[in-house]
């Protein structure tokens, strides 16, 4: 459930505050921009005042009638003085443009010749991207271009410098180029399973009056074997999200793993505390008095006055010099693998299975990494 809060308009905005139940809040403007040039240089100055008003998470979407790129038009009548000012604009506000998925075209004179533009734009912060965080689908190795899509964002960051921050940024790298490569060419695949049904649905109707074409019967076979395909992702992203890991695929319906995640997200999410025999349902008011209520709980931690000397025990000793030895690559692709393959190690949002499948790419920056770690320089370790 998302509640709406603060709408107010301008000549060419609808501005409102959106709260989604159990998660930030974030800000939202839909444009219809002006046709005019002139018109236009007022409507993206106007964007920055909205902008100055409206702290926070934000995404701008909508009809901006301007192009962010001379490569957004069909053809090379354009006013690169516009687009320059267009991304002046971006650049001061901080947006950056979301991928649209499987349209190059939002707008057309529909013309026997026809001029084509992309001017409809969605538009966001970083904070905004933050609250939509990066996730690893368990299907993705199995995806034709998946290899190549990782060694080419992996190898694109030079493996010179701090170790710790170059794994950081190729993990960044592979995060971006993987989320566009999947937008780009699996895309949504609940869309996908409904166009192939309605497509499928449409033949089988065509062939119950007359015999299908050569064409129309292999078309119709070629989406029998995707529709199965796709279903099958469908349901391997279900049962990932659902986390519930004991069942082999198959095992159950798609709609059990749904039940499951919904109520693992009902399980996860406080919706409401009382206190005083006052009700309290602010995500942020909760968490304040969440906080309040375990630093009474647990109080401060004080100075021991005494400490054991484990020396005097008489404790038997063992030679353990074998753990202090620098980690080899086969100790460490051993433990990769034996790693559960749907588990997260980190908040990045790459599950094992990355490390387990991309082995051969990763494998030297991670022991980079991890042979800085043994040396003590742990410097760039902890960055945001």
């Amino acid at each position: 459930m998302v509640s709406l809060f603060n709408p107010h308009t301008t000549q060419n905005t609808l501005t409102a505050l959106f709260k989604p139940e159990g998660a930030p809040e974030w800000w939202l403007t839909c444009v219809y921009a002006p046709q005019l040039d002139h018109e236009k240089v007022e409507f993206l100055e106007e964007l920055v005042e909205i902008r100055d008003l409206h702290v926070g998470p934000w995404a701008v979407v909508g009809d901006f009638n301007l192009l962010a790129a001379a490569s957004e038009k069909s053809n090379d009548a354009v006013n690169r003085r516009m687009i320059a000012r267009f991304r002046s604009s971006l650049n001061r506000l901080e947006l950056k443009e979301l991928y649209l998925s499987g349209r190059r075209f939002t707008w057309s004179n529909e013309r026997e010749n026809a001029t084509k533009e992309k001017i409809d734009h969605v538009f966001n912060t970083n904070a905004w991207e933050d609250l939509h965080p990066f996730r690893f689908e368990a299907f993705w190795p199995r995806a034709e271009g998946f290899m190549d899509t990782v060694s080419m964002a992996w190898n694109s960051v030079p493996s010179v410098g701090n170790p710790f921050v170059v794994l950081d940024n190729k993990l960044r790298a592979t995060a971006k180029k993987l989320q566009g490569w999947s937008d780009r060419w699996i895309g949504n695949v609940k869309l996908q399973i409904a166009m192939a049904m309605e497509l499928i649905y449409r033949l089988d109707s065509a062939s119950d009056h007359r015999l299908l074409t050569v064409a129309a019967f292999l078309l119709r076979k070629t989406l029998k074997r995707k529709l199965l395909g796709l279903c099958s992702l469908e349901r391997g992203i279900a049962r990932q999200r659902s986390r519930i890991l004991h069942l082999r695929e198959g095992d159950a319906s798609t709609e059990f793993f749904y039940r499951h995640v919904r109520q693992r997200q009902r399980k996860n999410m406080i919706t409401s505390l009382k206190k005083d025999e006052q009700l309290i349902t602010g995500h942020d008011q909760i968490a304040e008095e969440v906080d309040d209520y375990y630093g009474q709980l647990l109080g401060t931690t004080k100075e021991r006055g005494a400490a054991l000397r484990l020396e005097d025990l008489g404790l038997p000793r063992h030679d353990l010099s074998h753990l202090e030895l620098p980690f080899t690559e086969e100790e460490l692709e051993k433990v990769v693998k034996l790693l559960p393959p749907d588990k997260a190690p980190g908040p990045d949002g790459f599950t094992n299975r990355l490390y387990a499948c991309c082995w051969s790419i990763i494998k030297l920056d991670l022991l980079r990494a991890l042979d800085a770690f043994y040396r003590g320089d742990t410097r760039g370790a902890c960055r945001q």
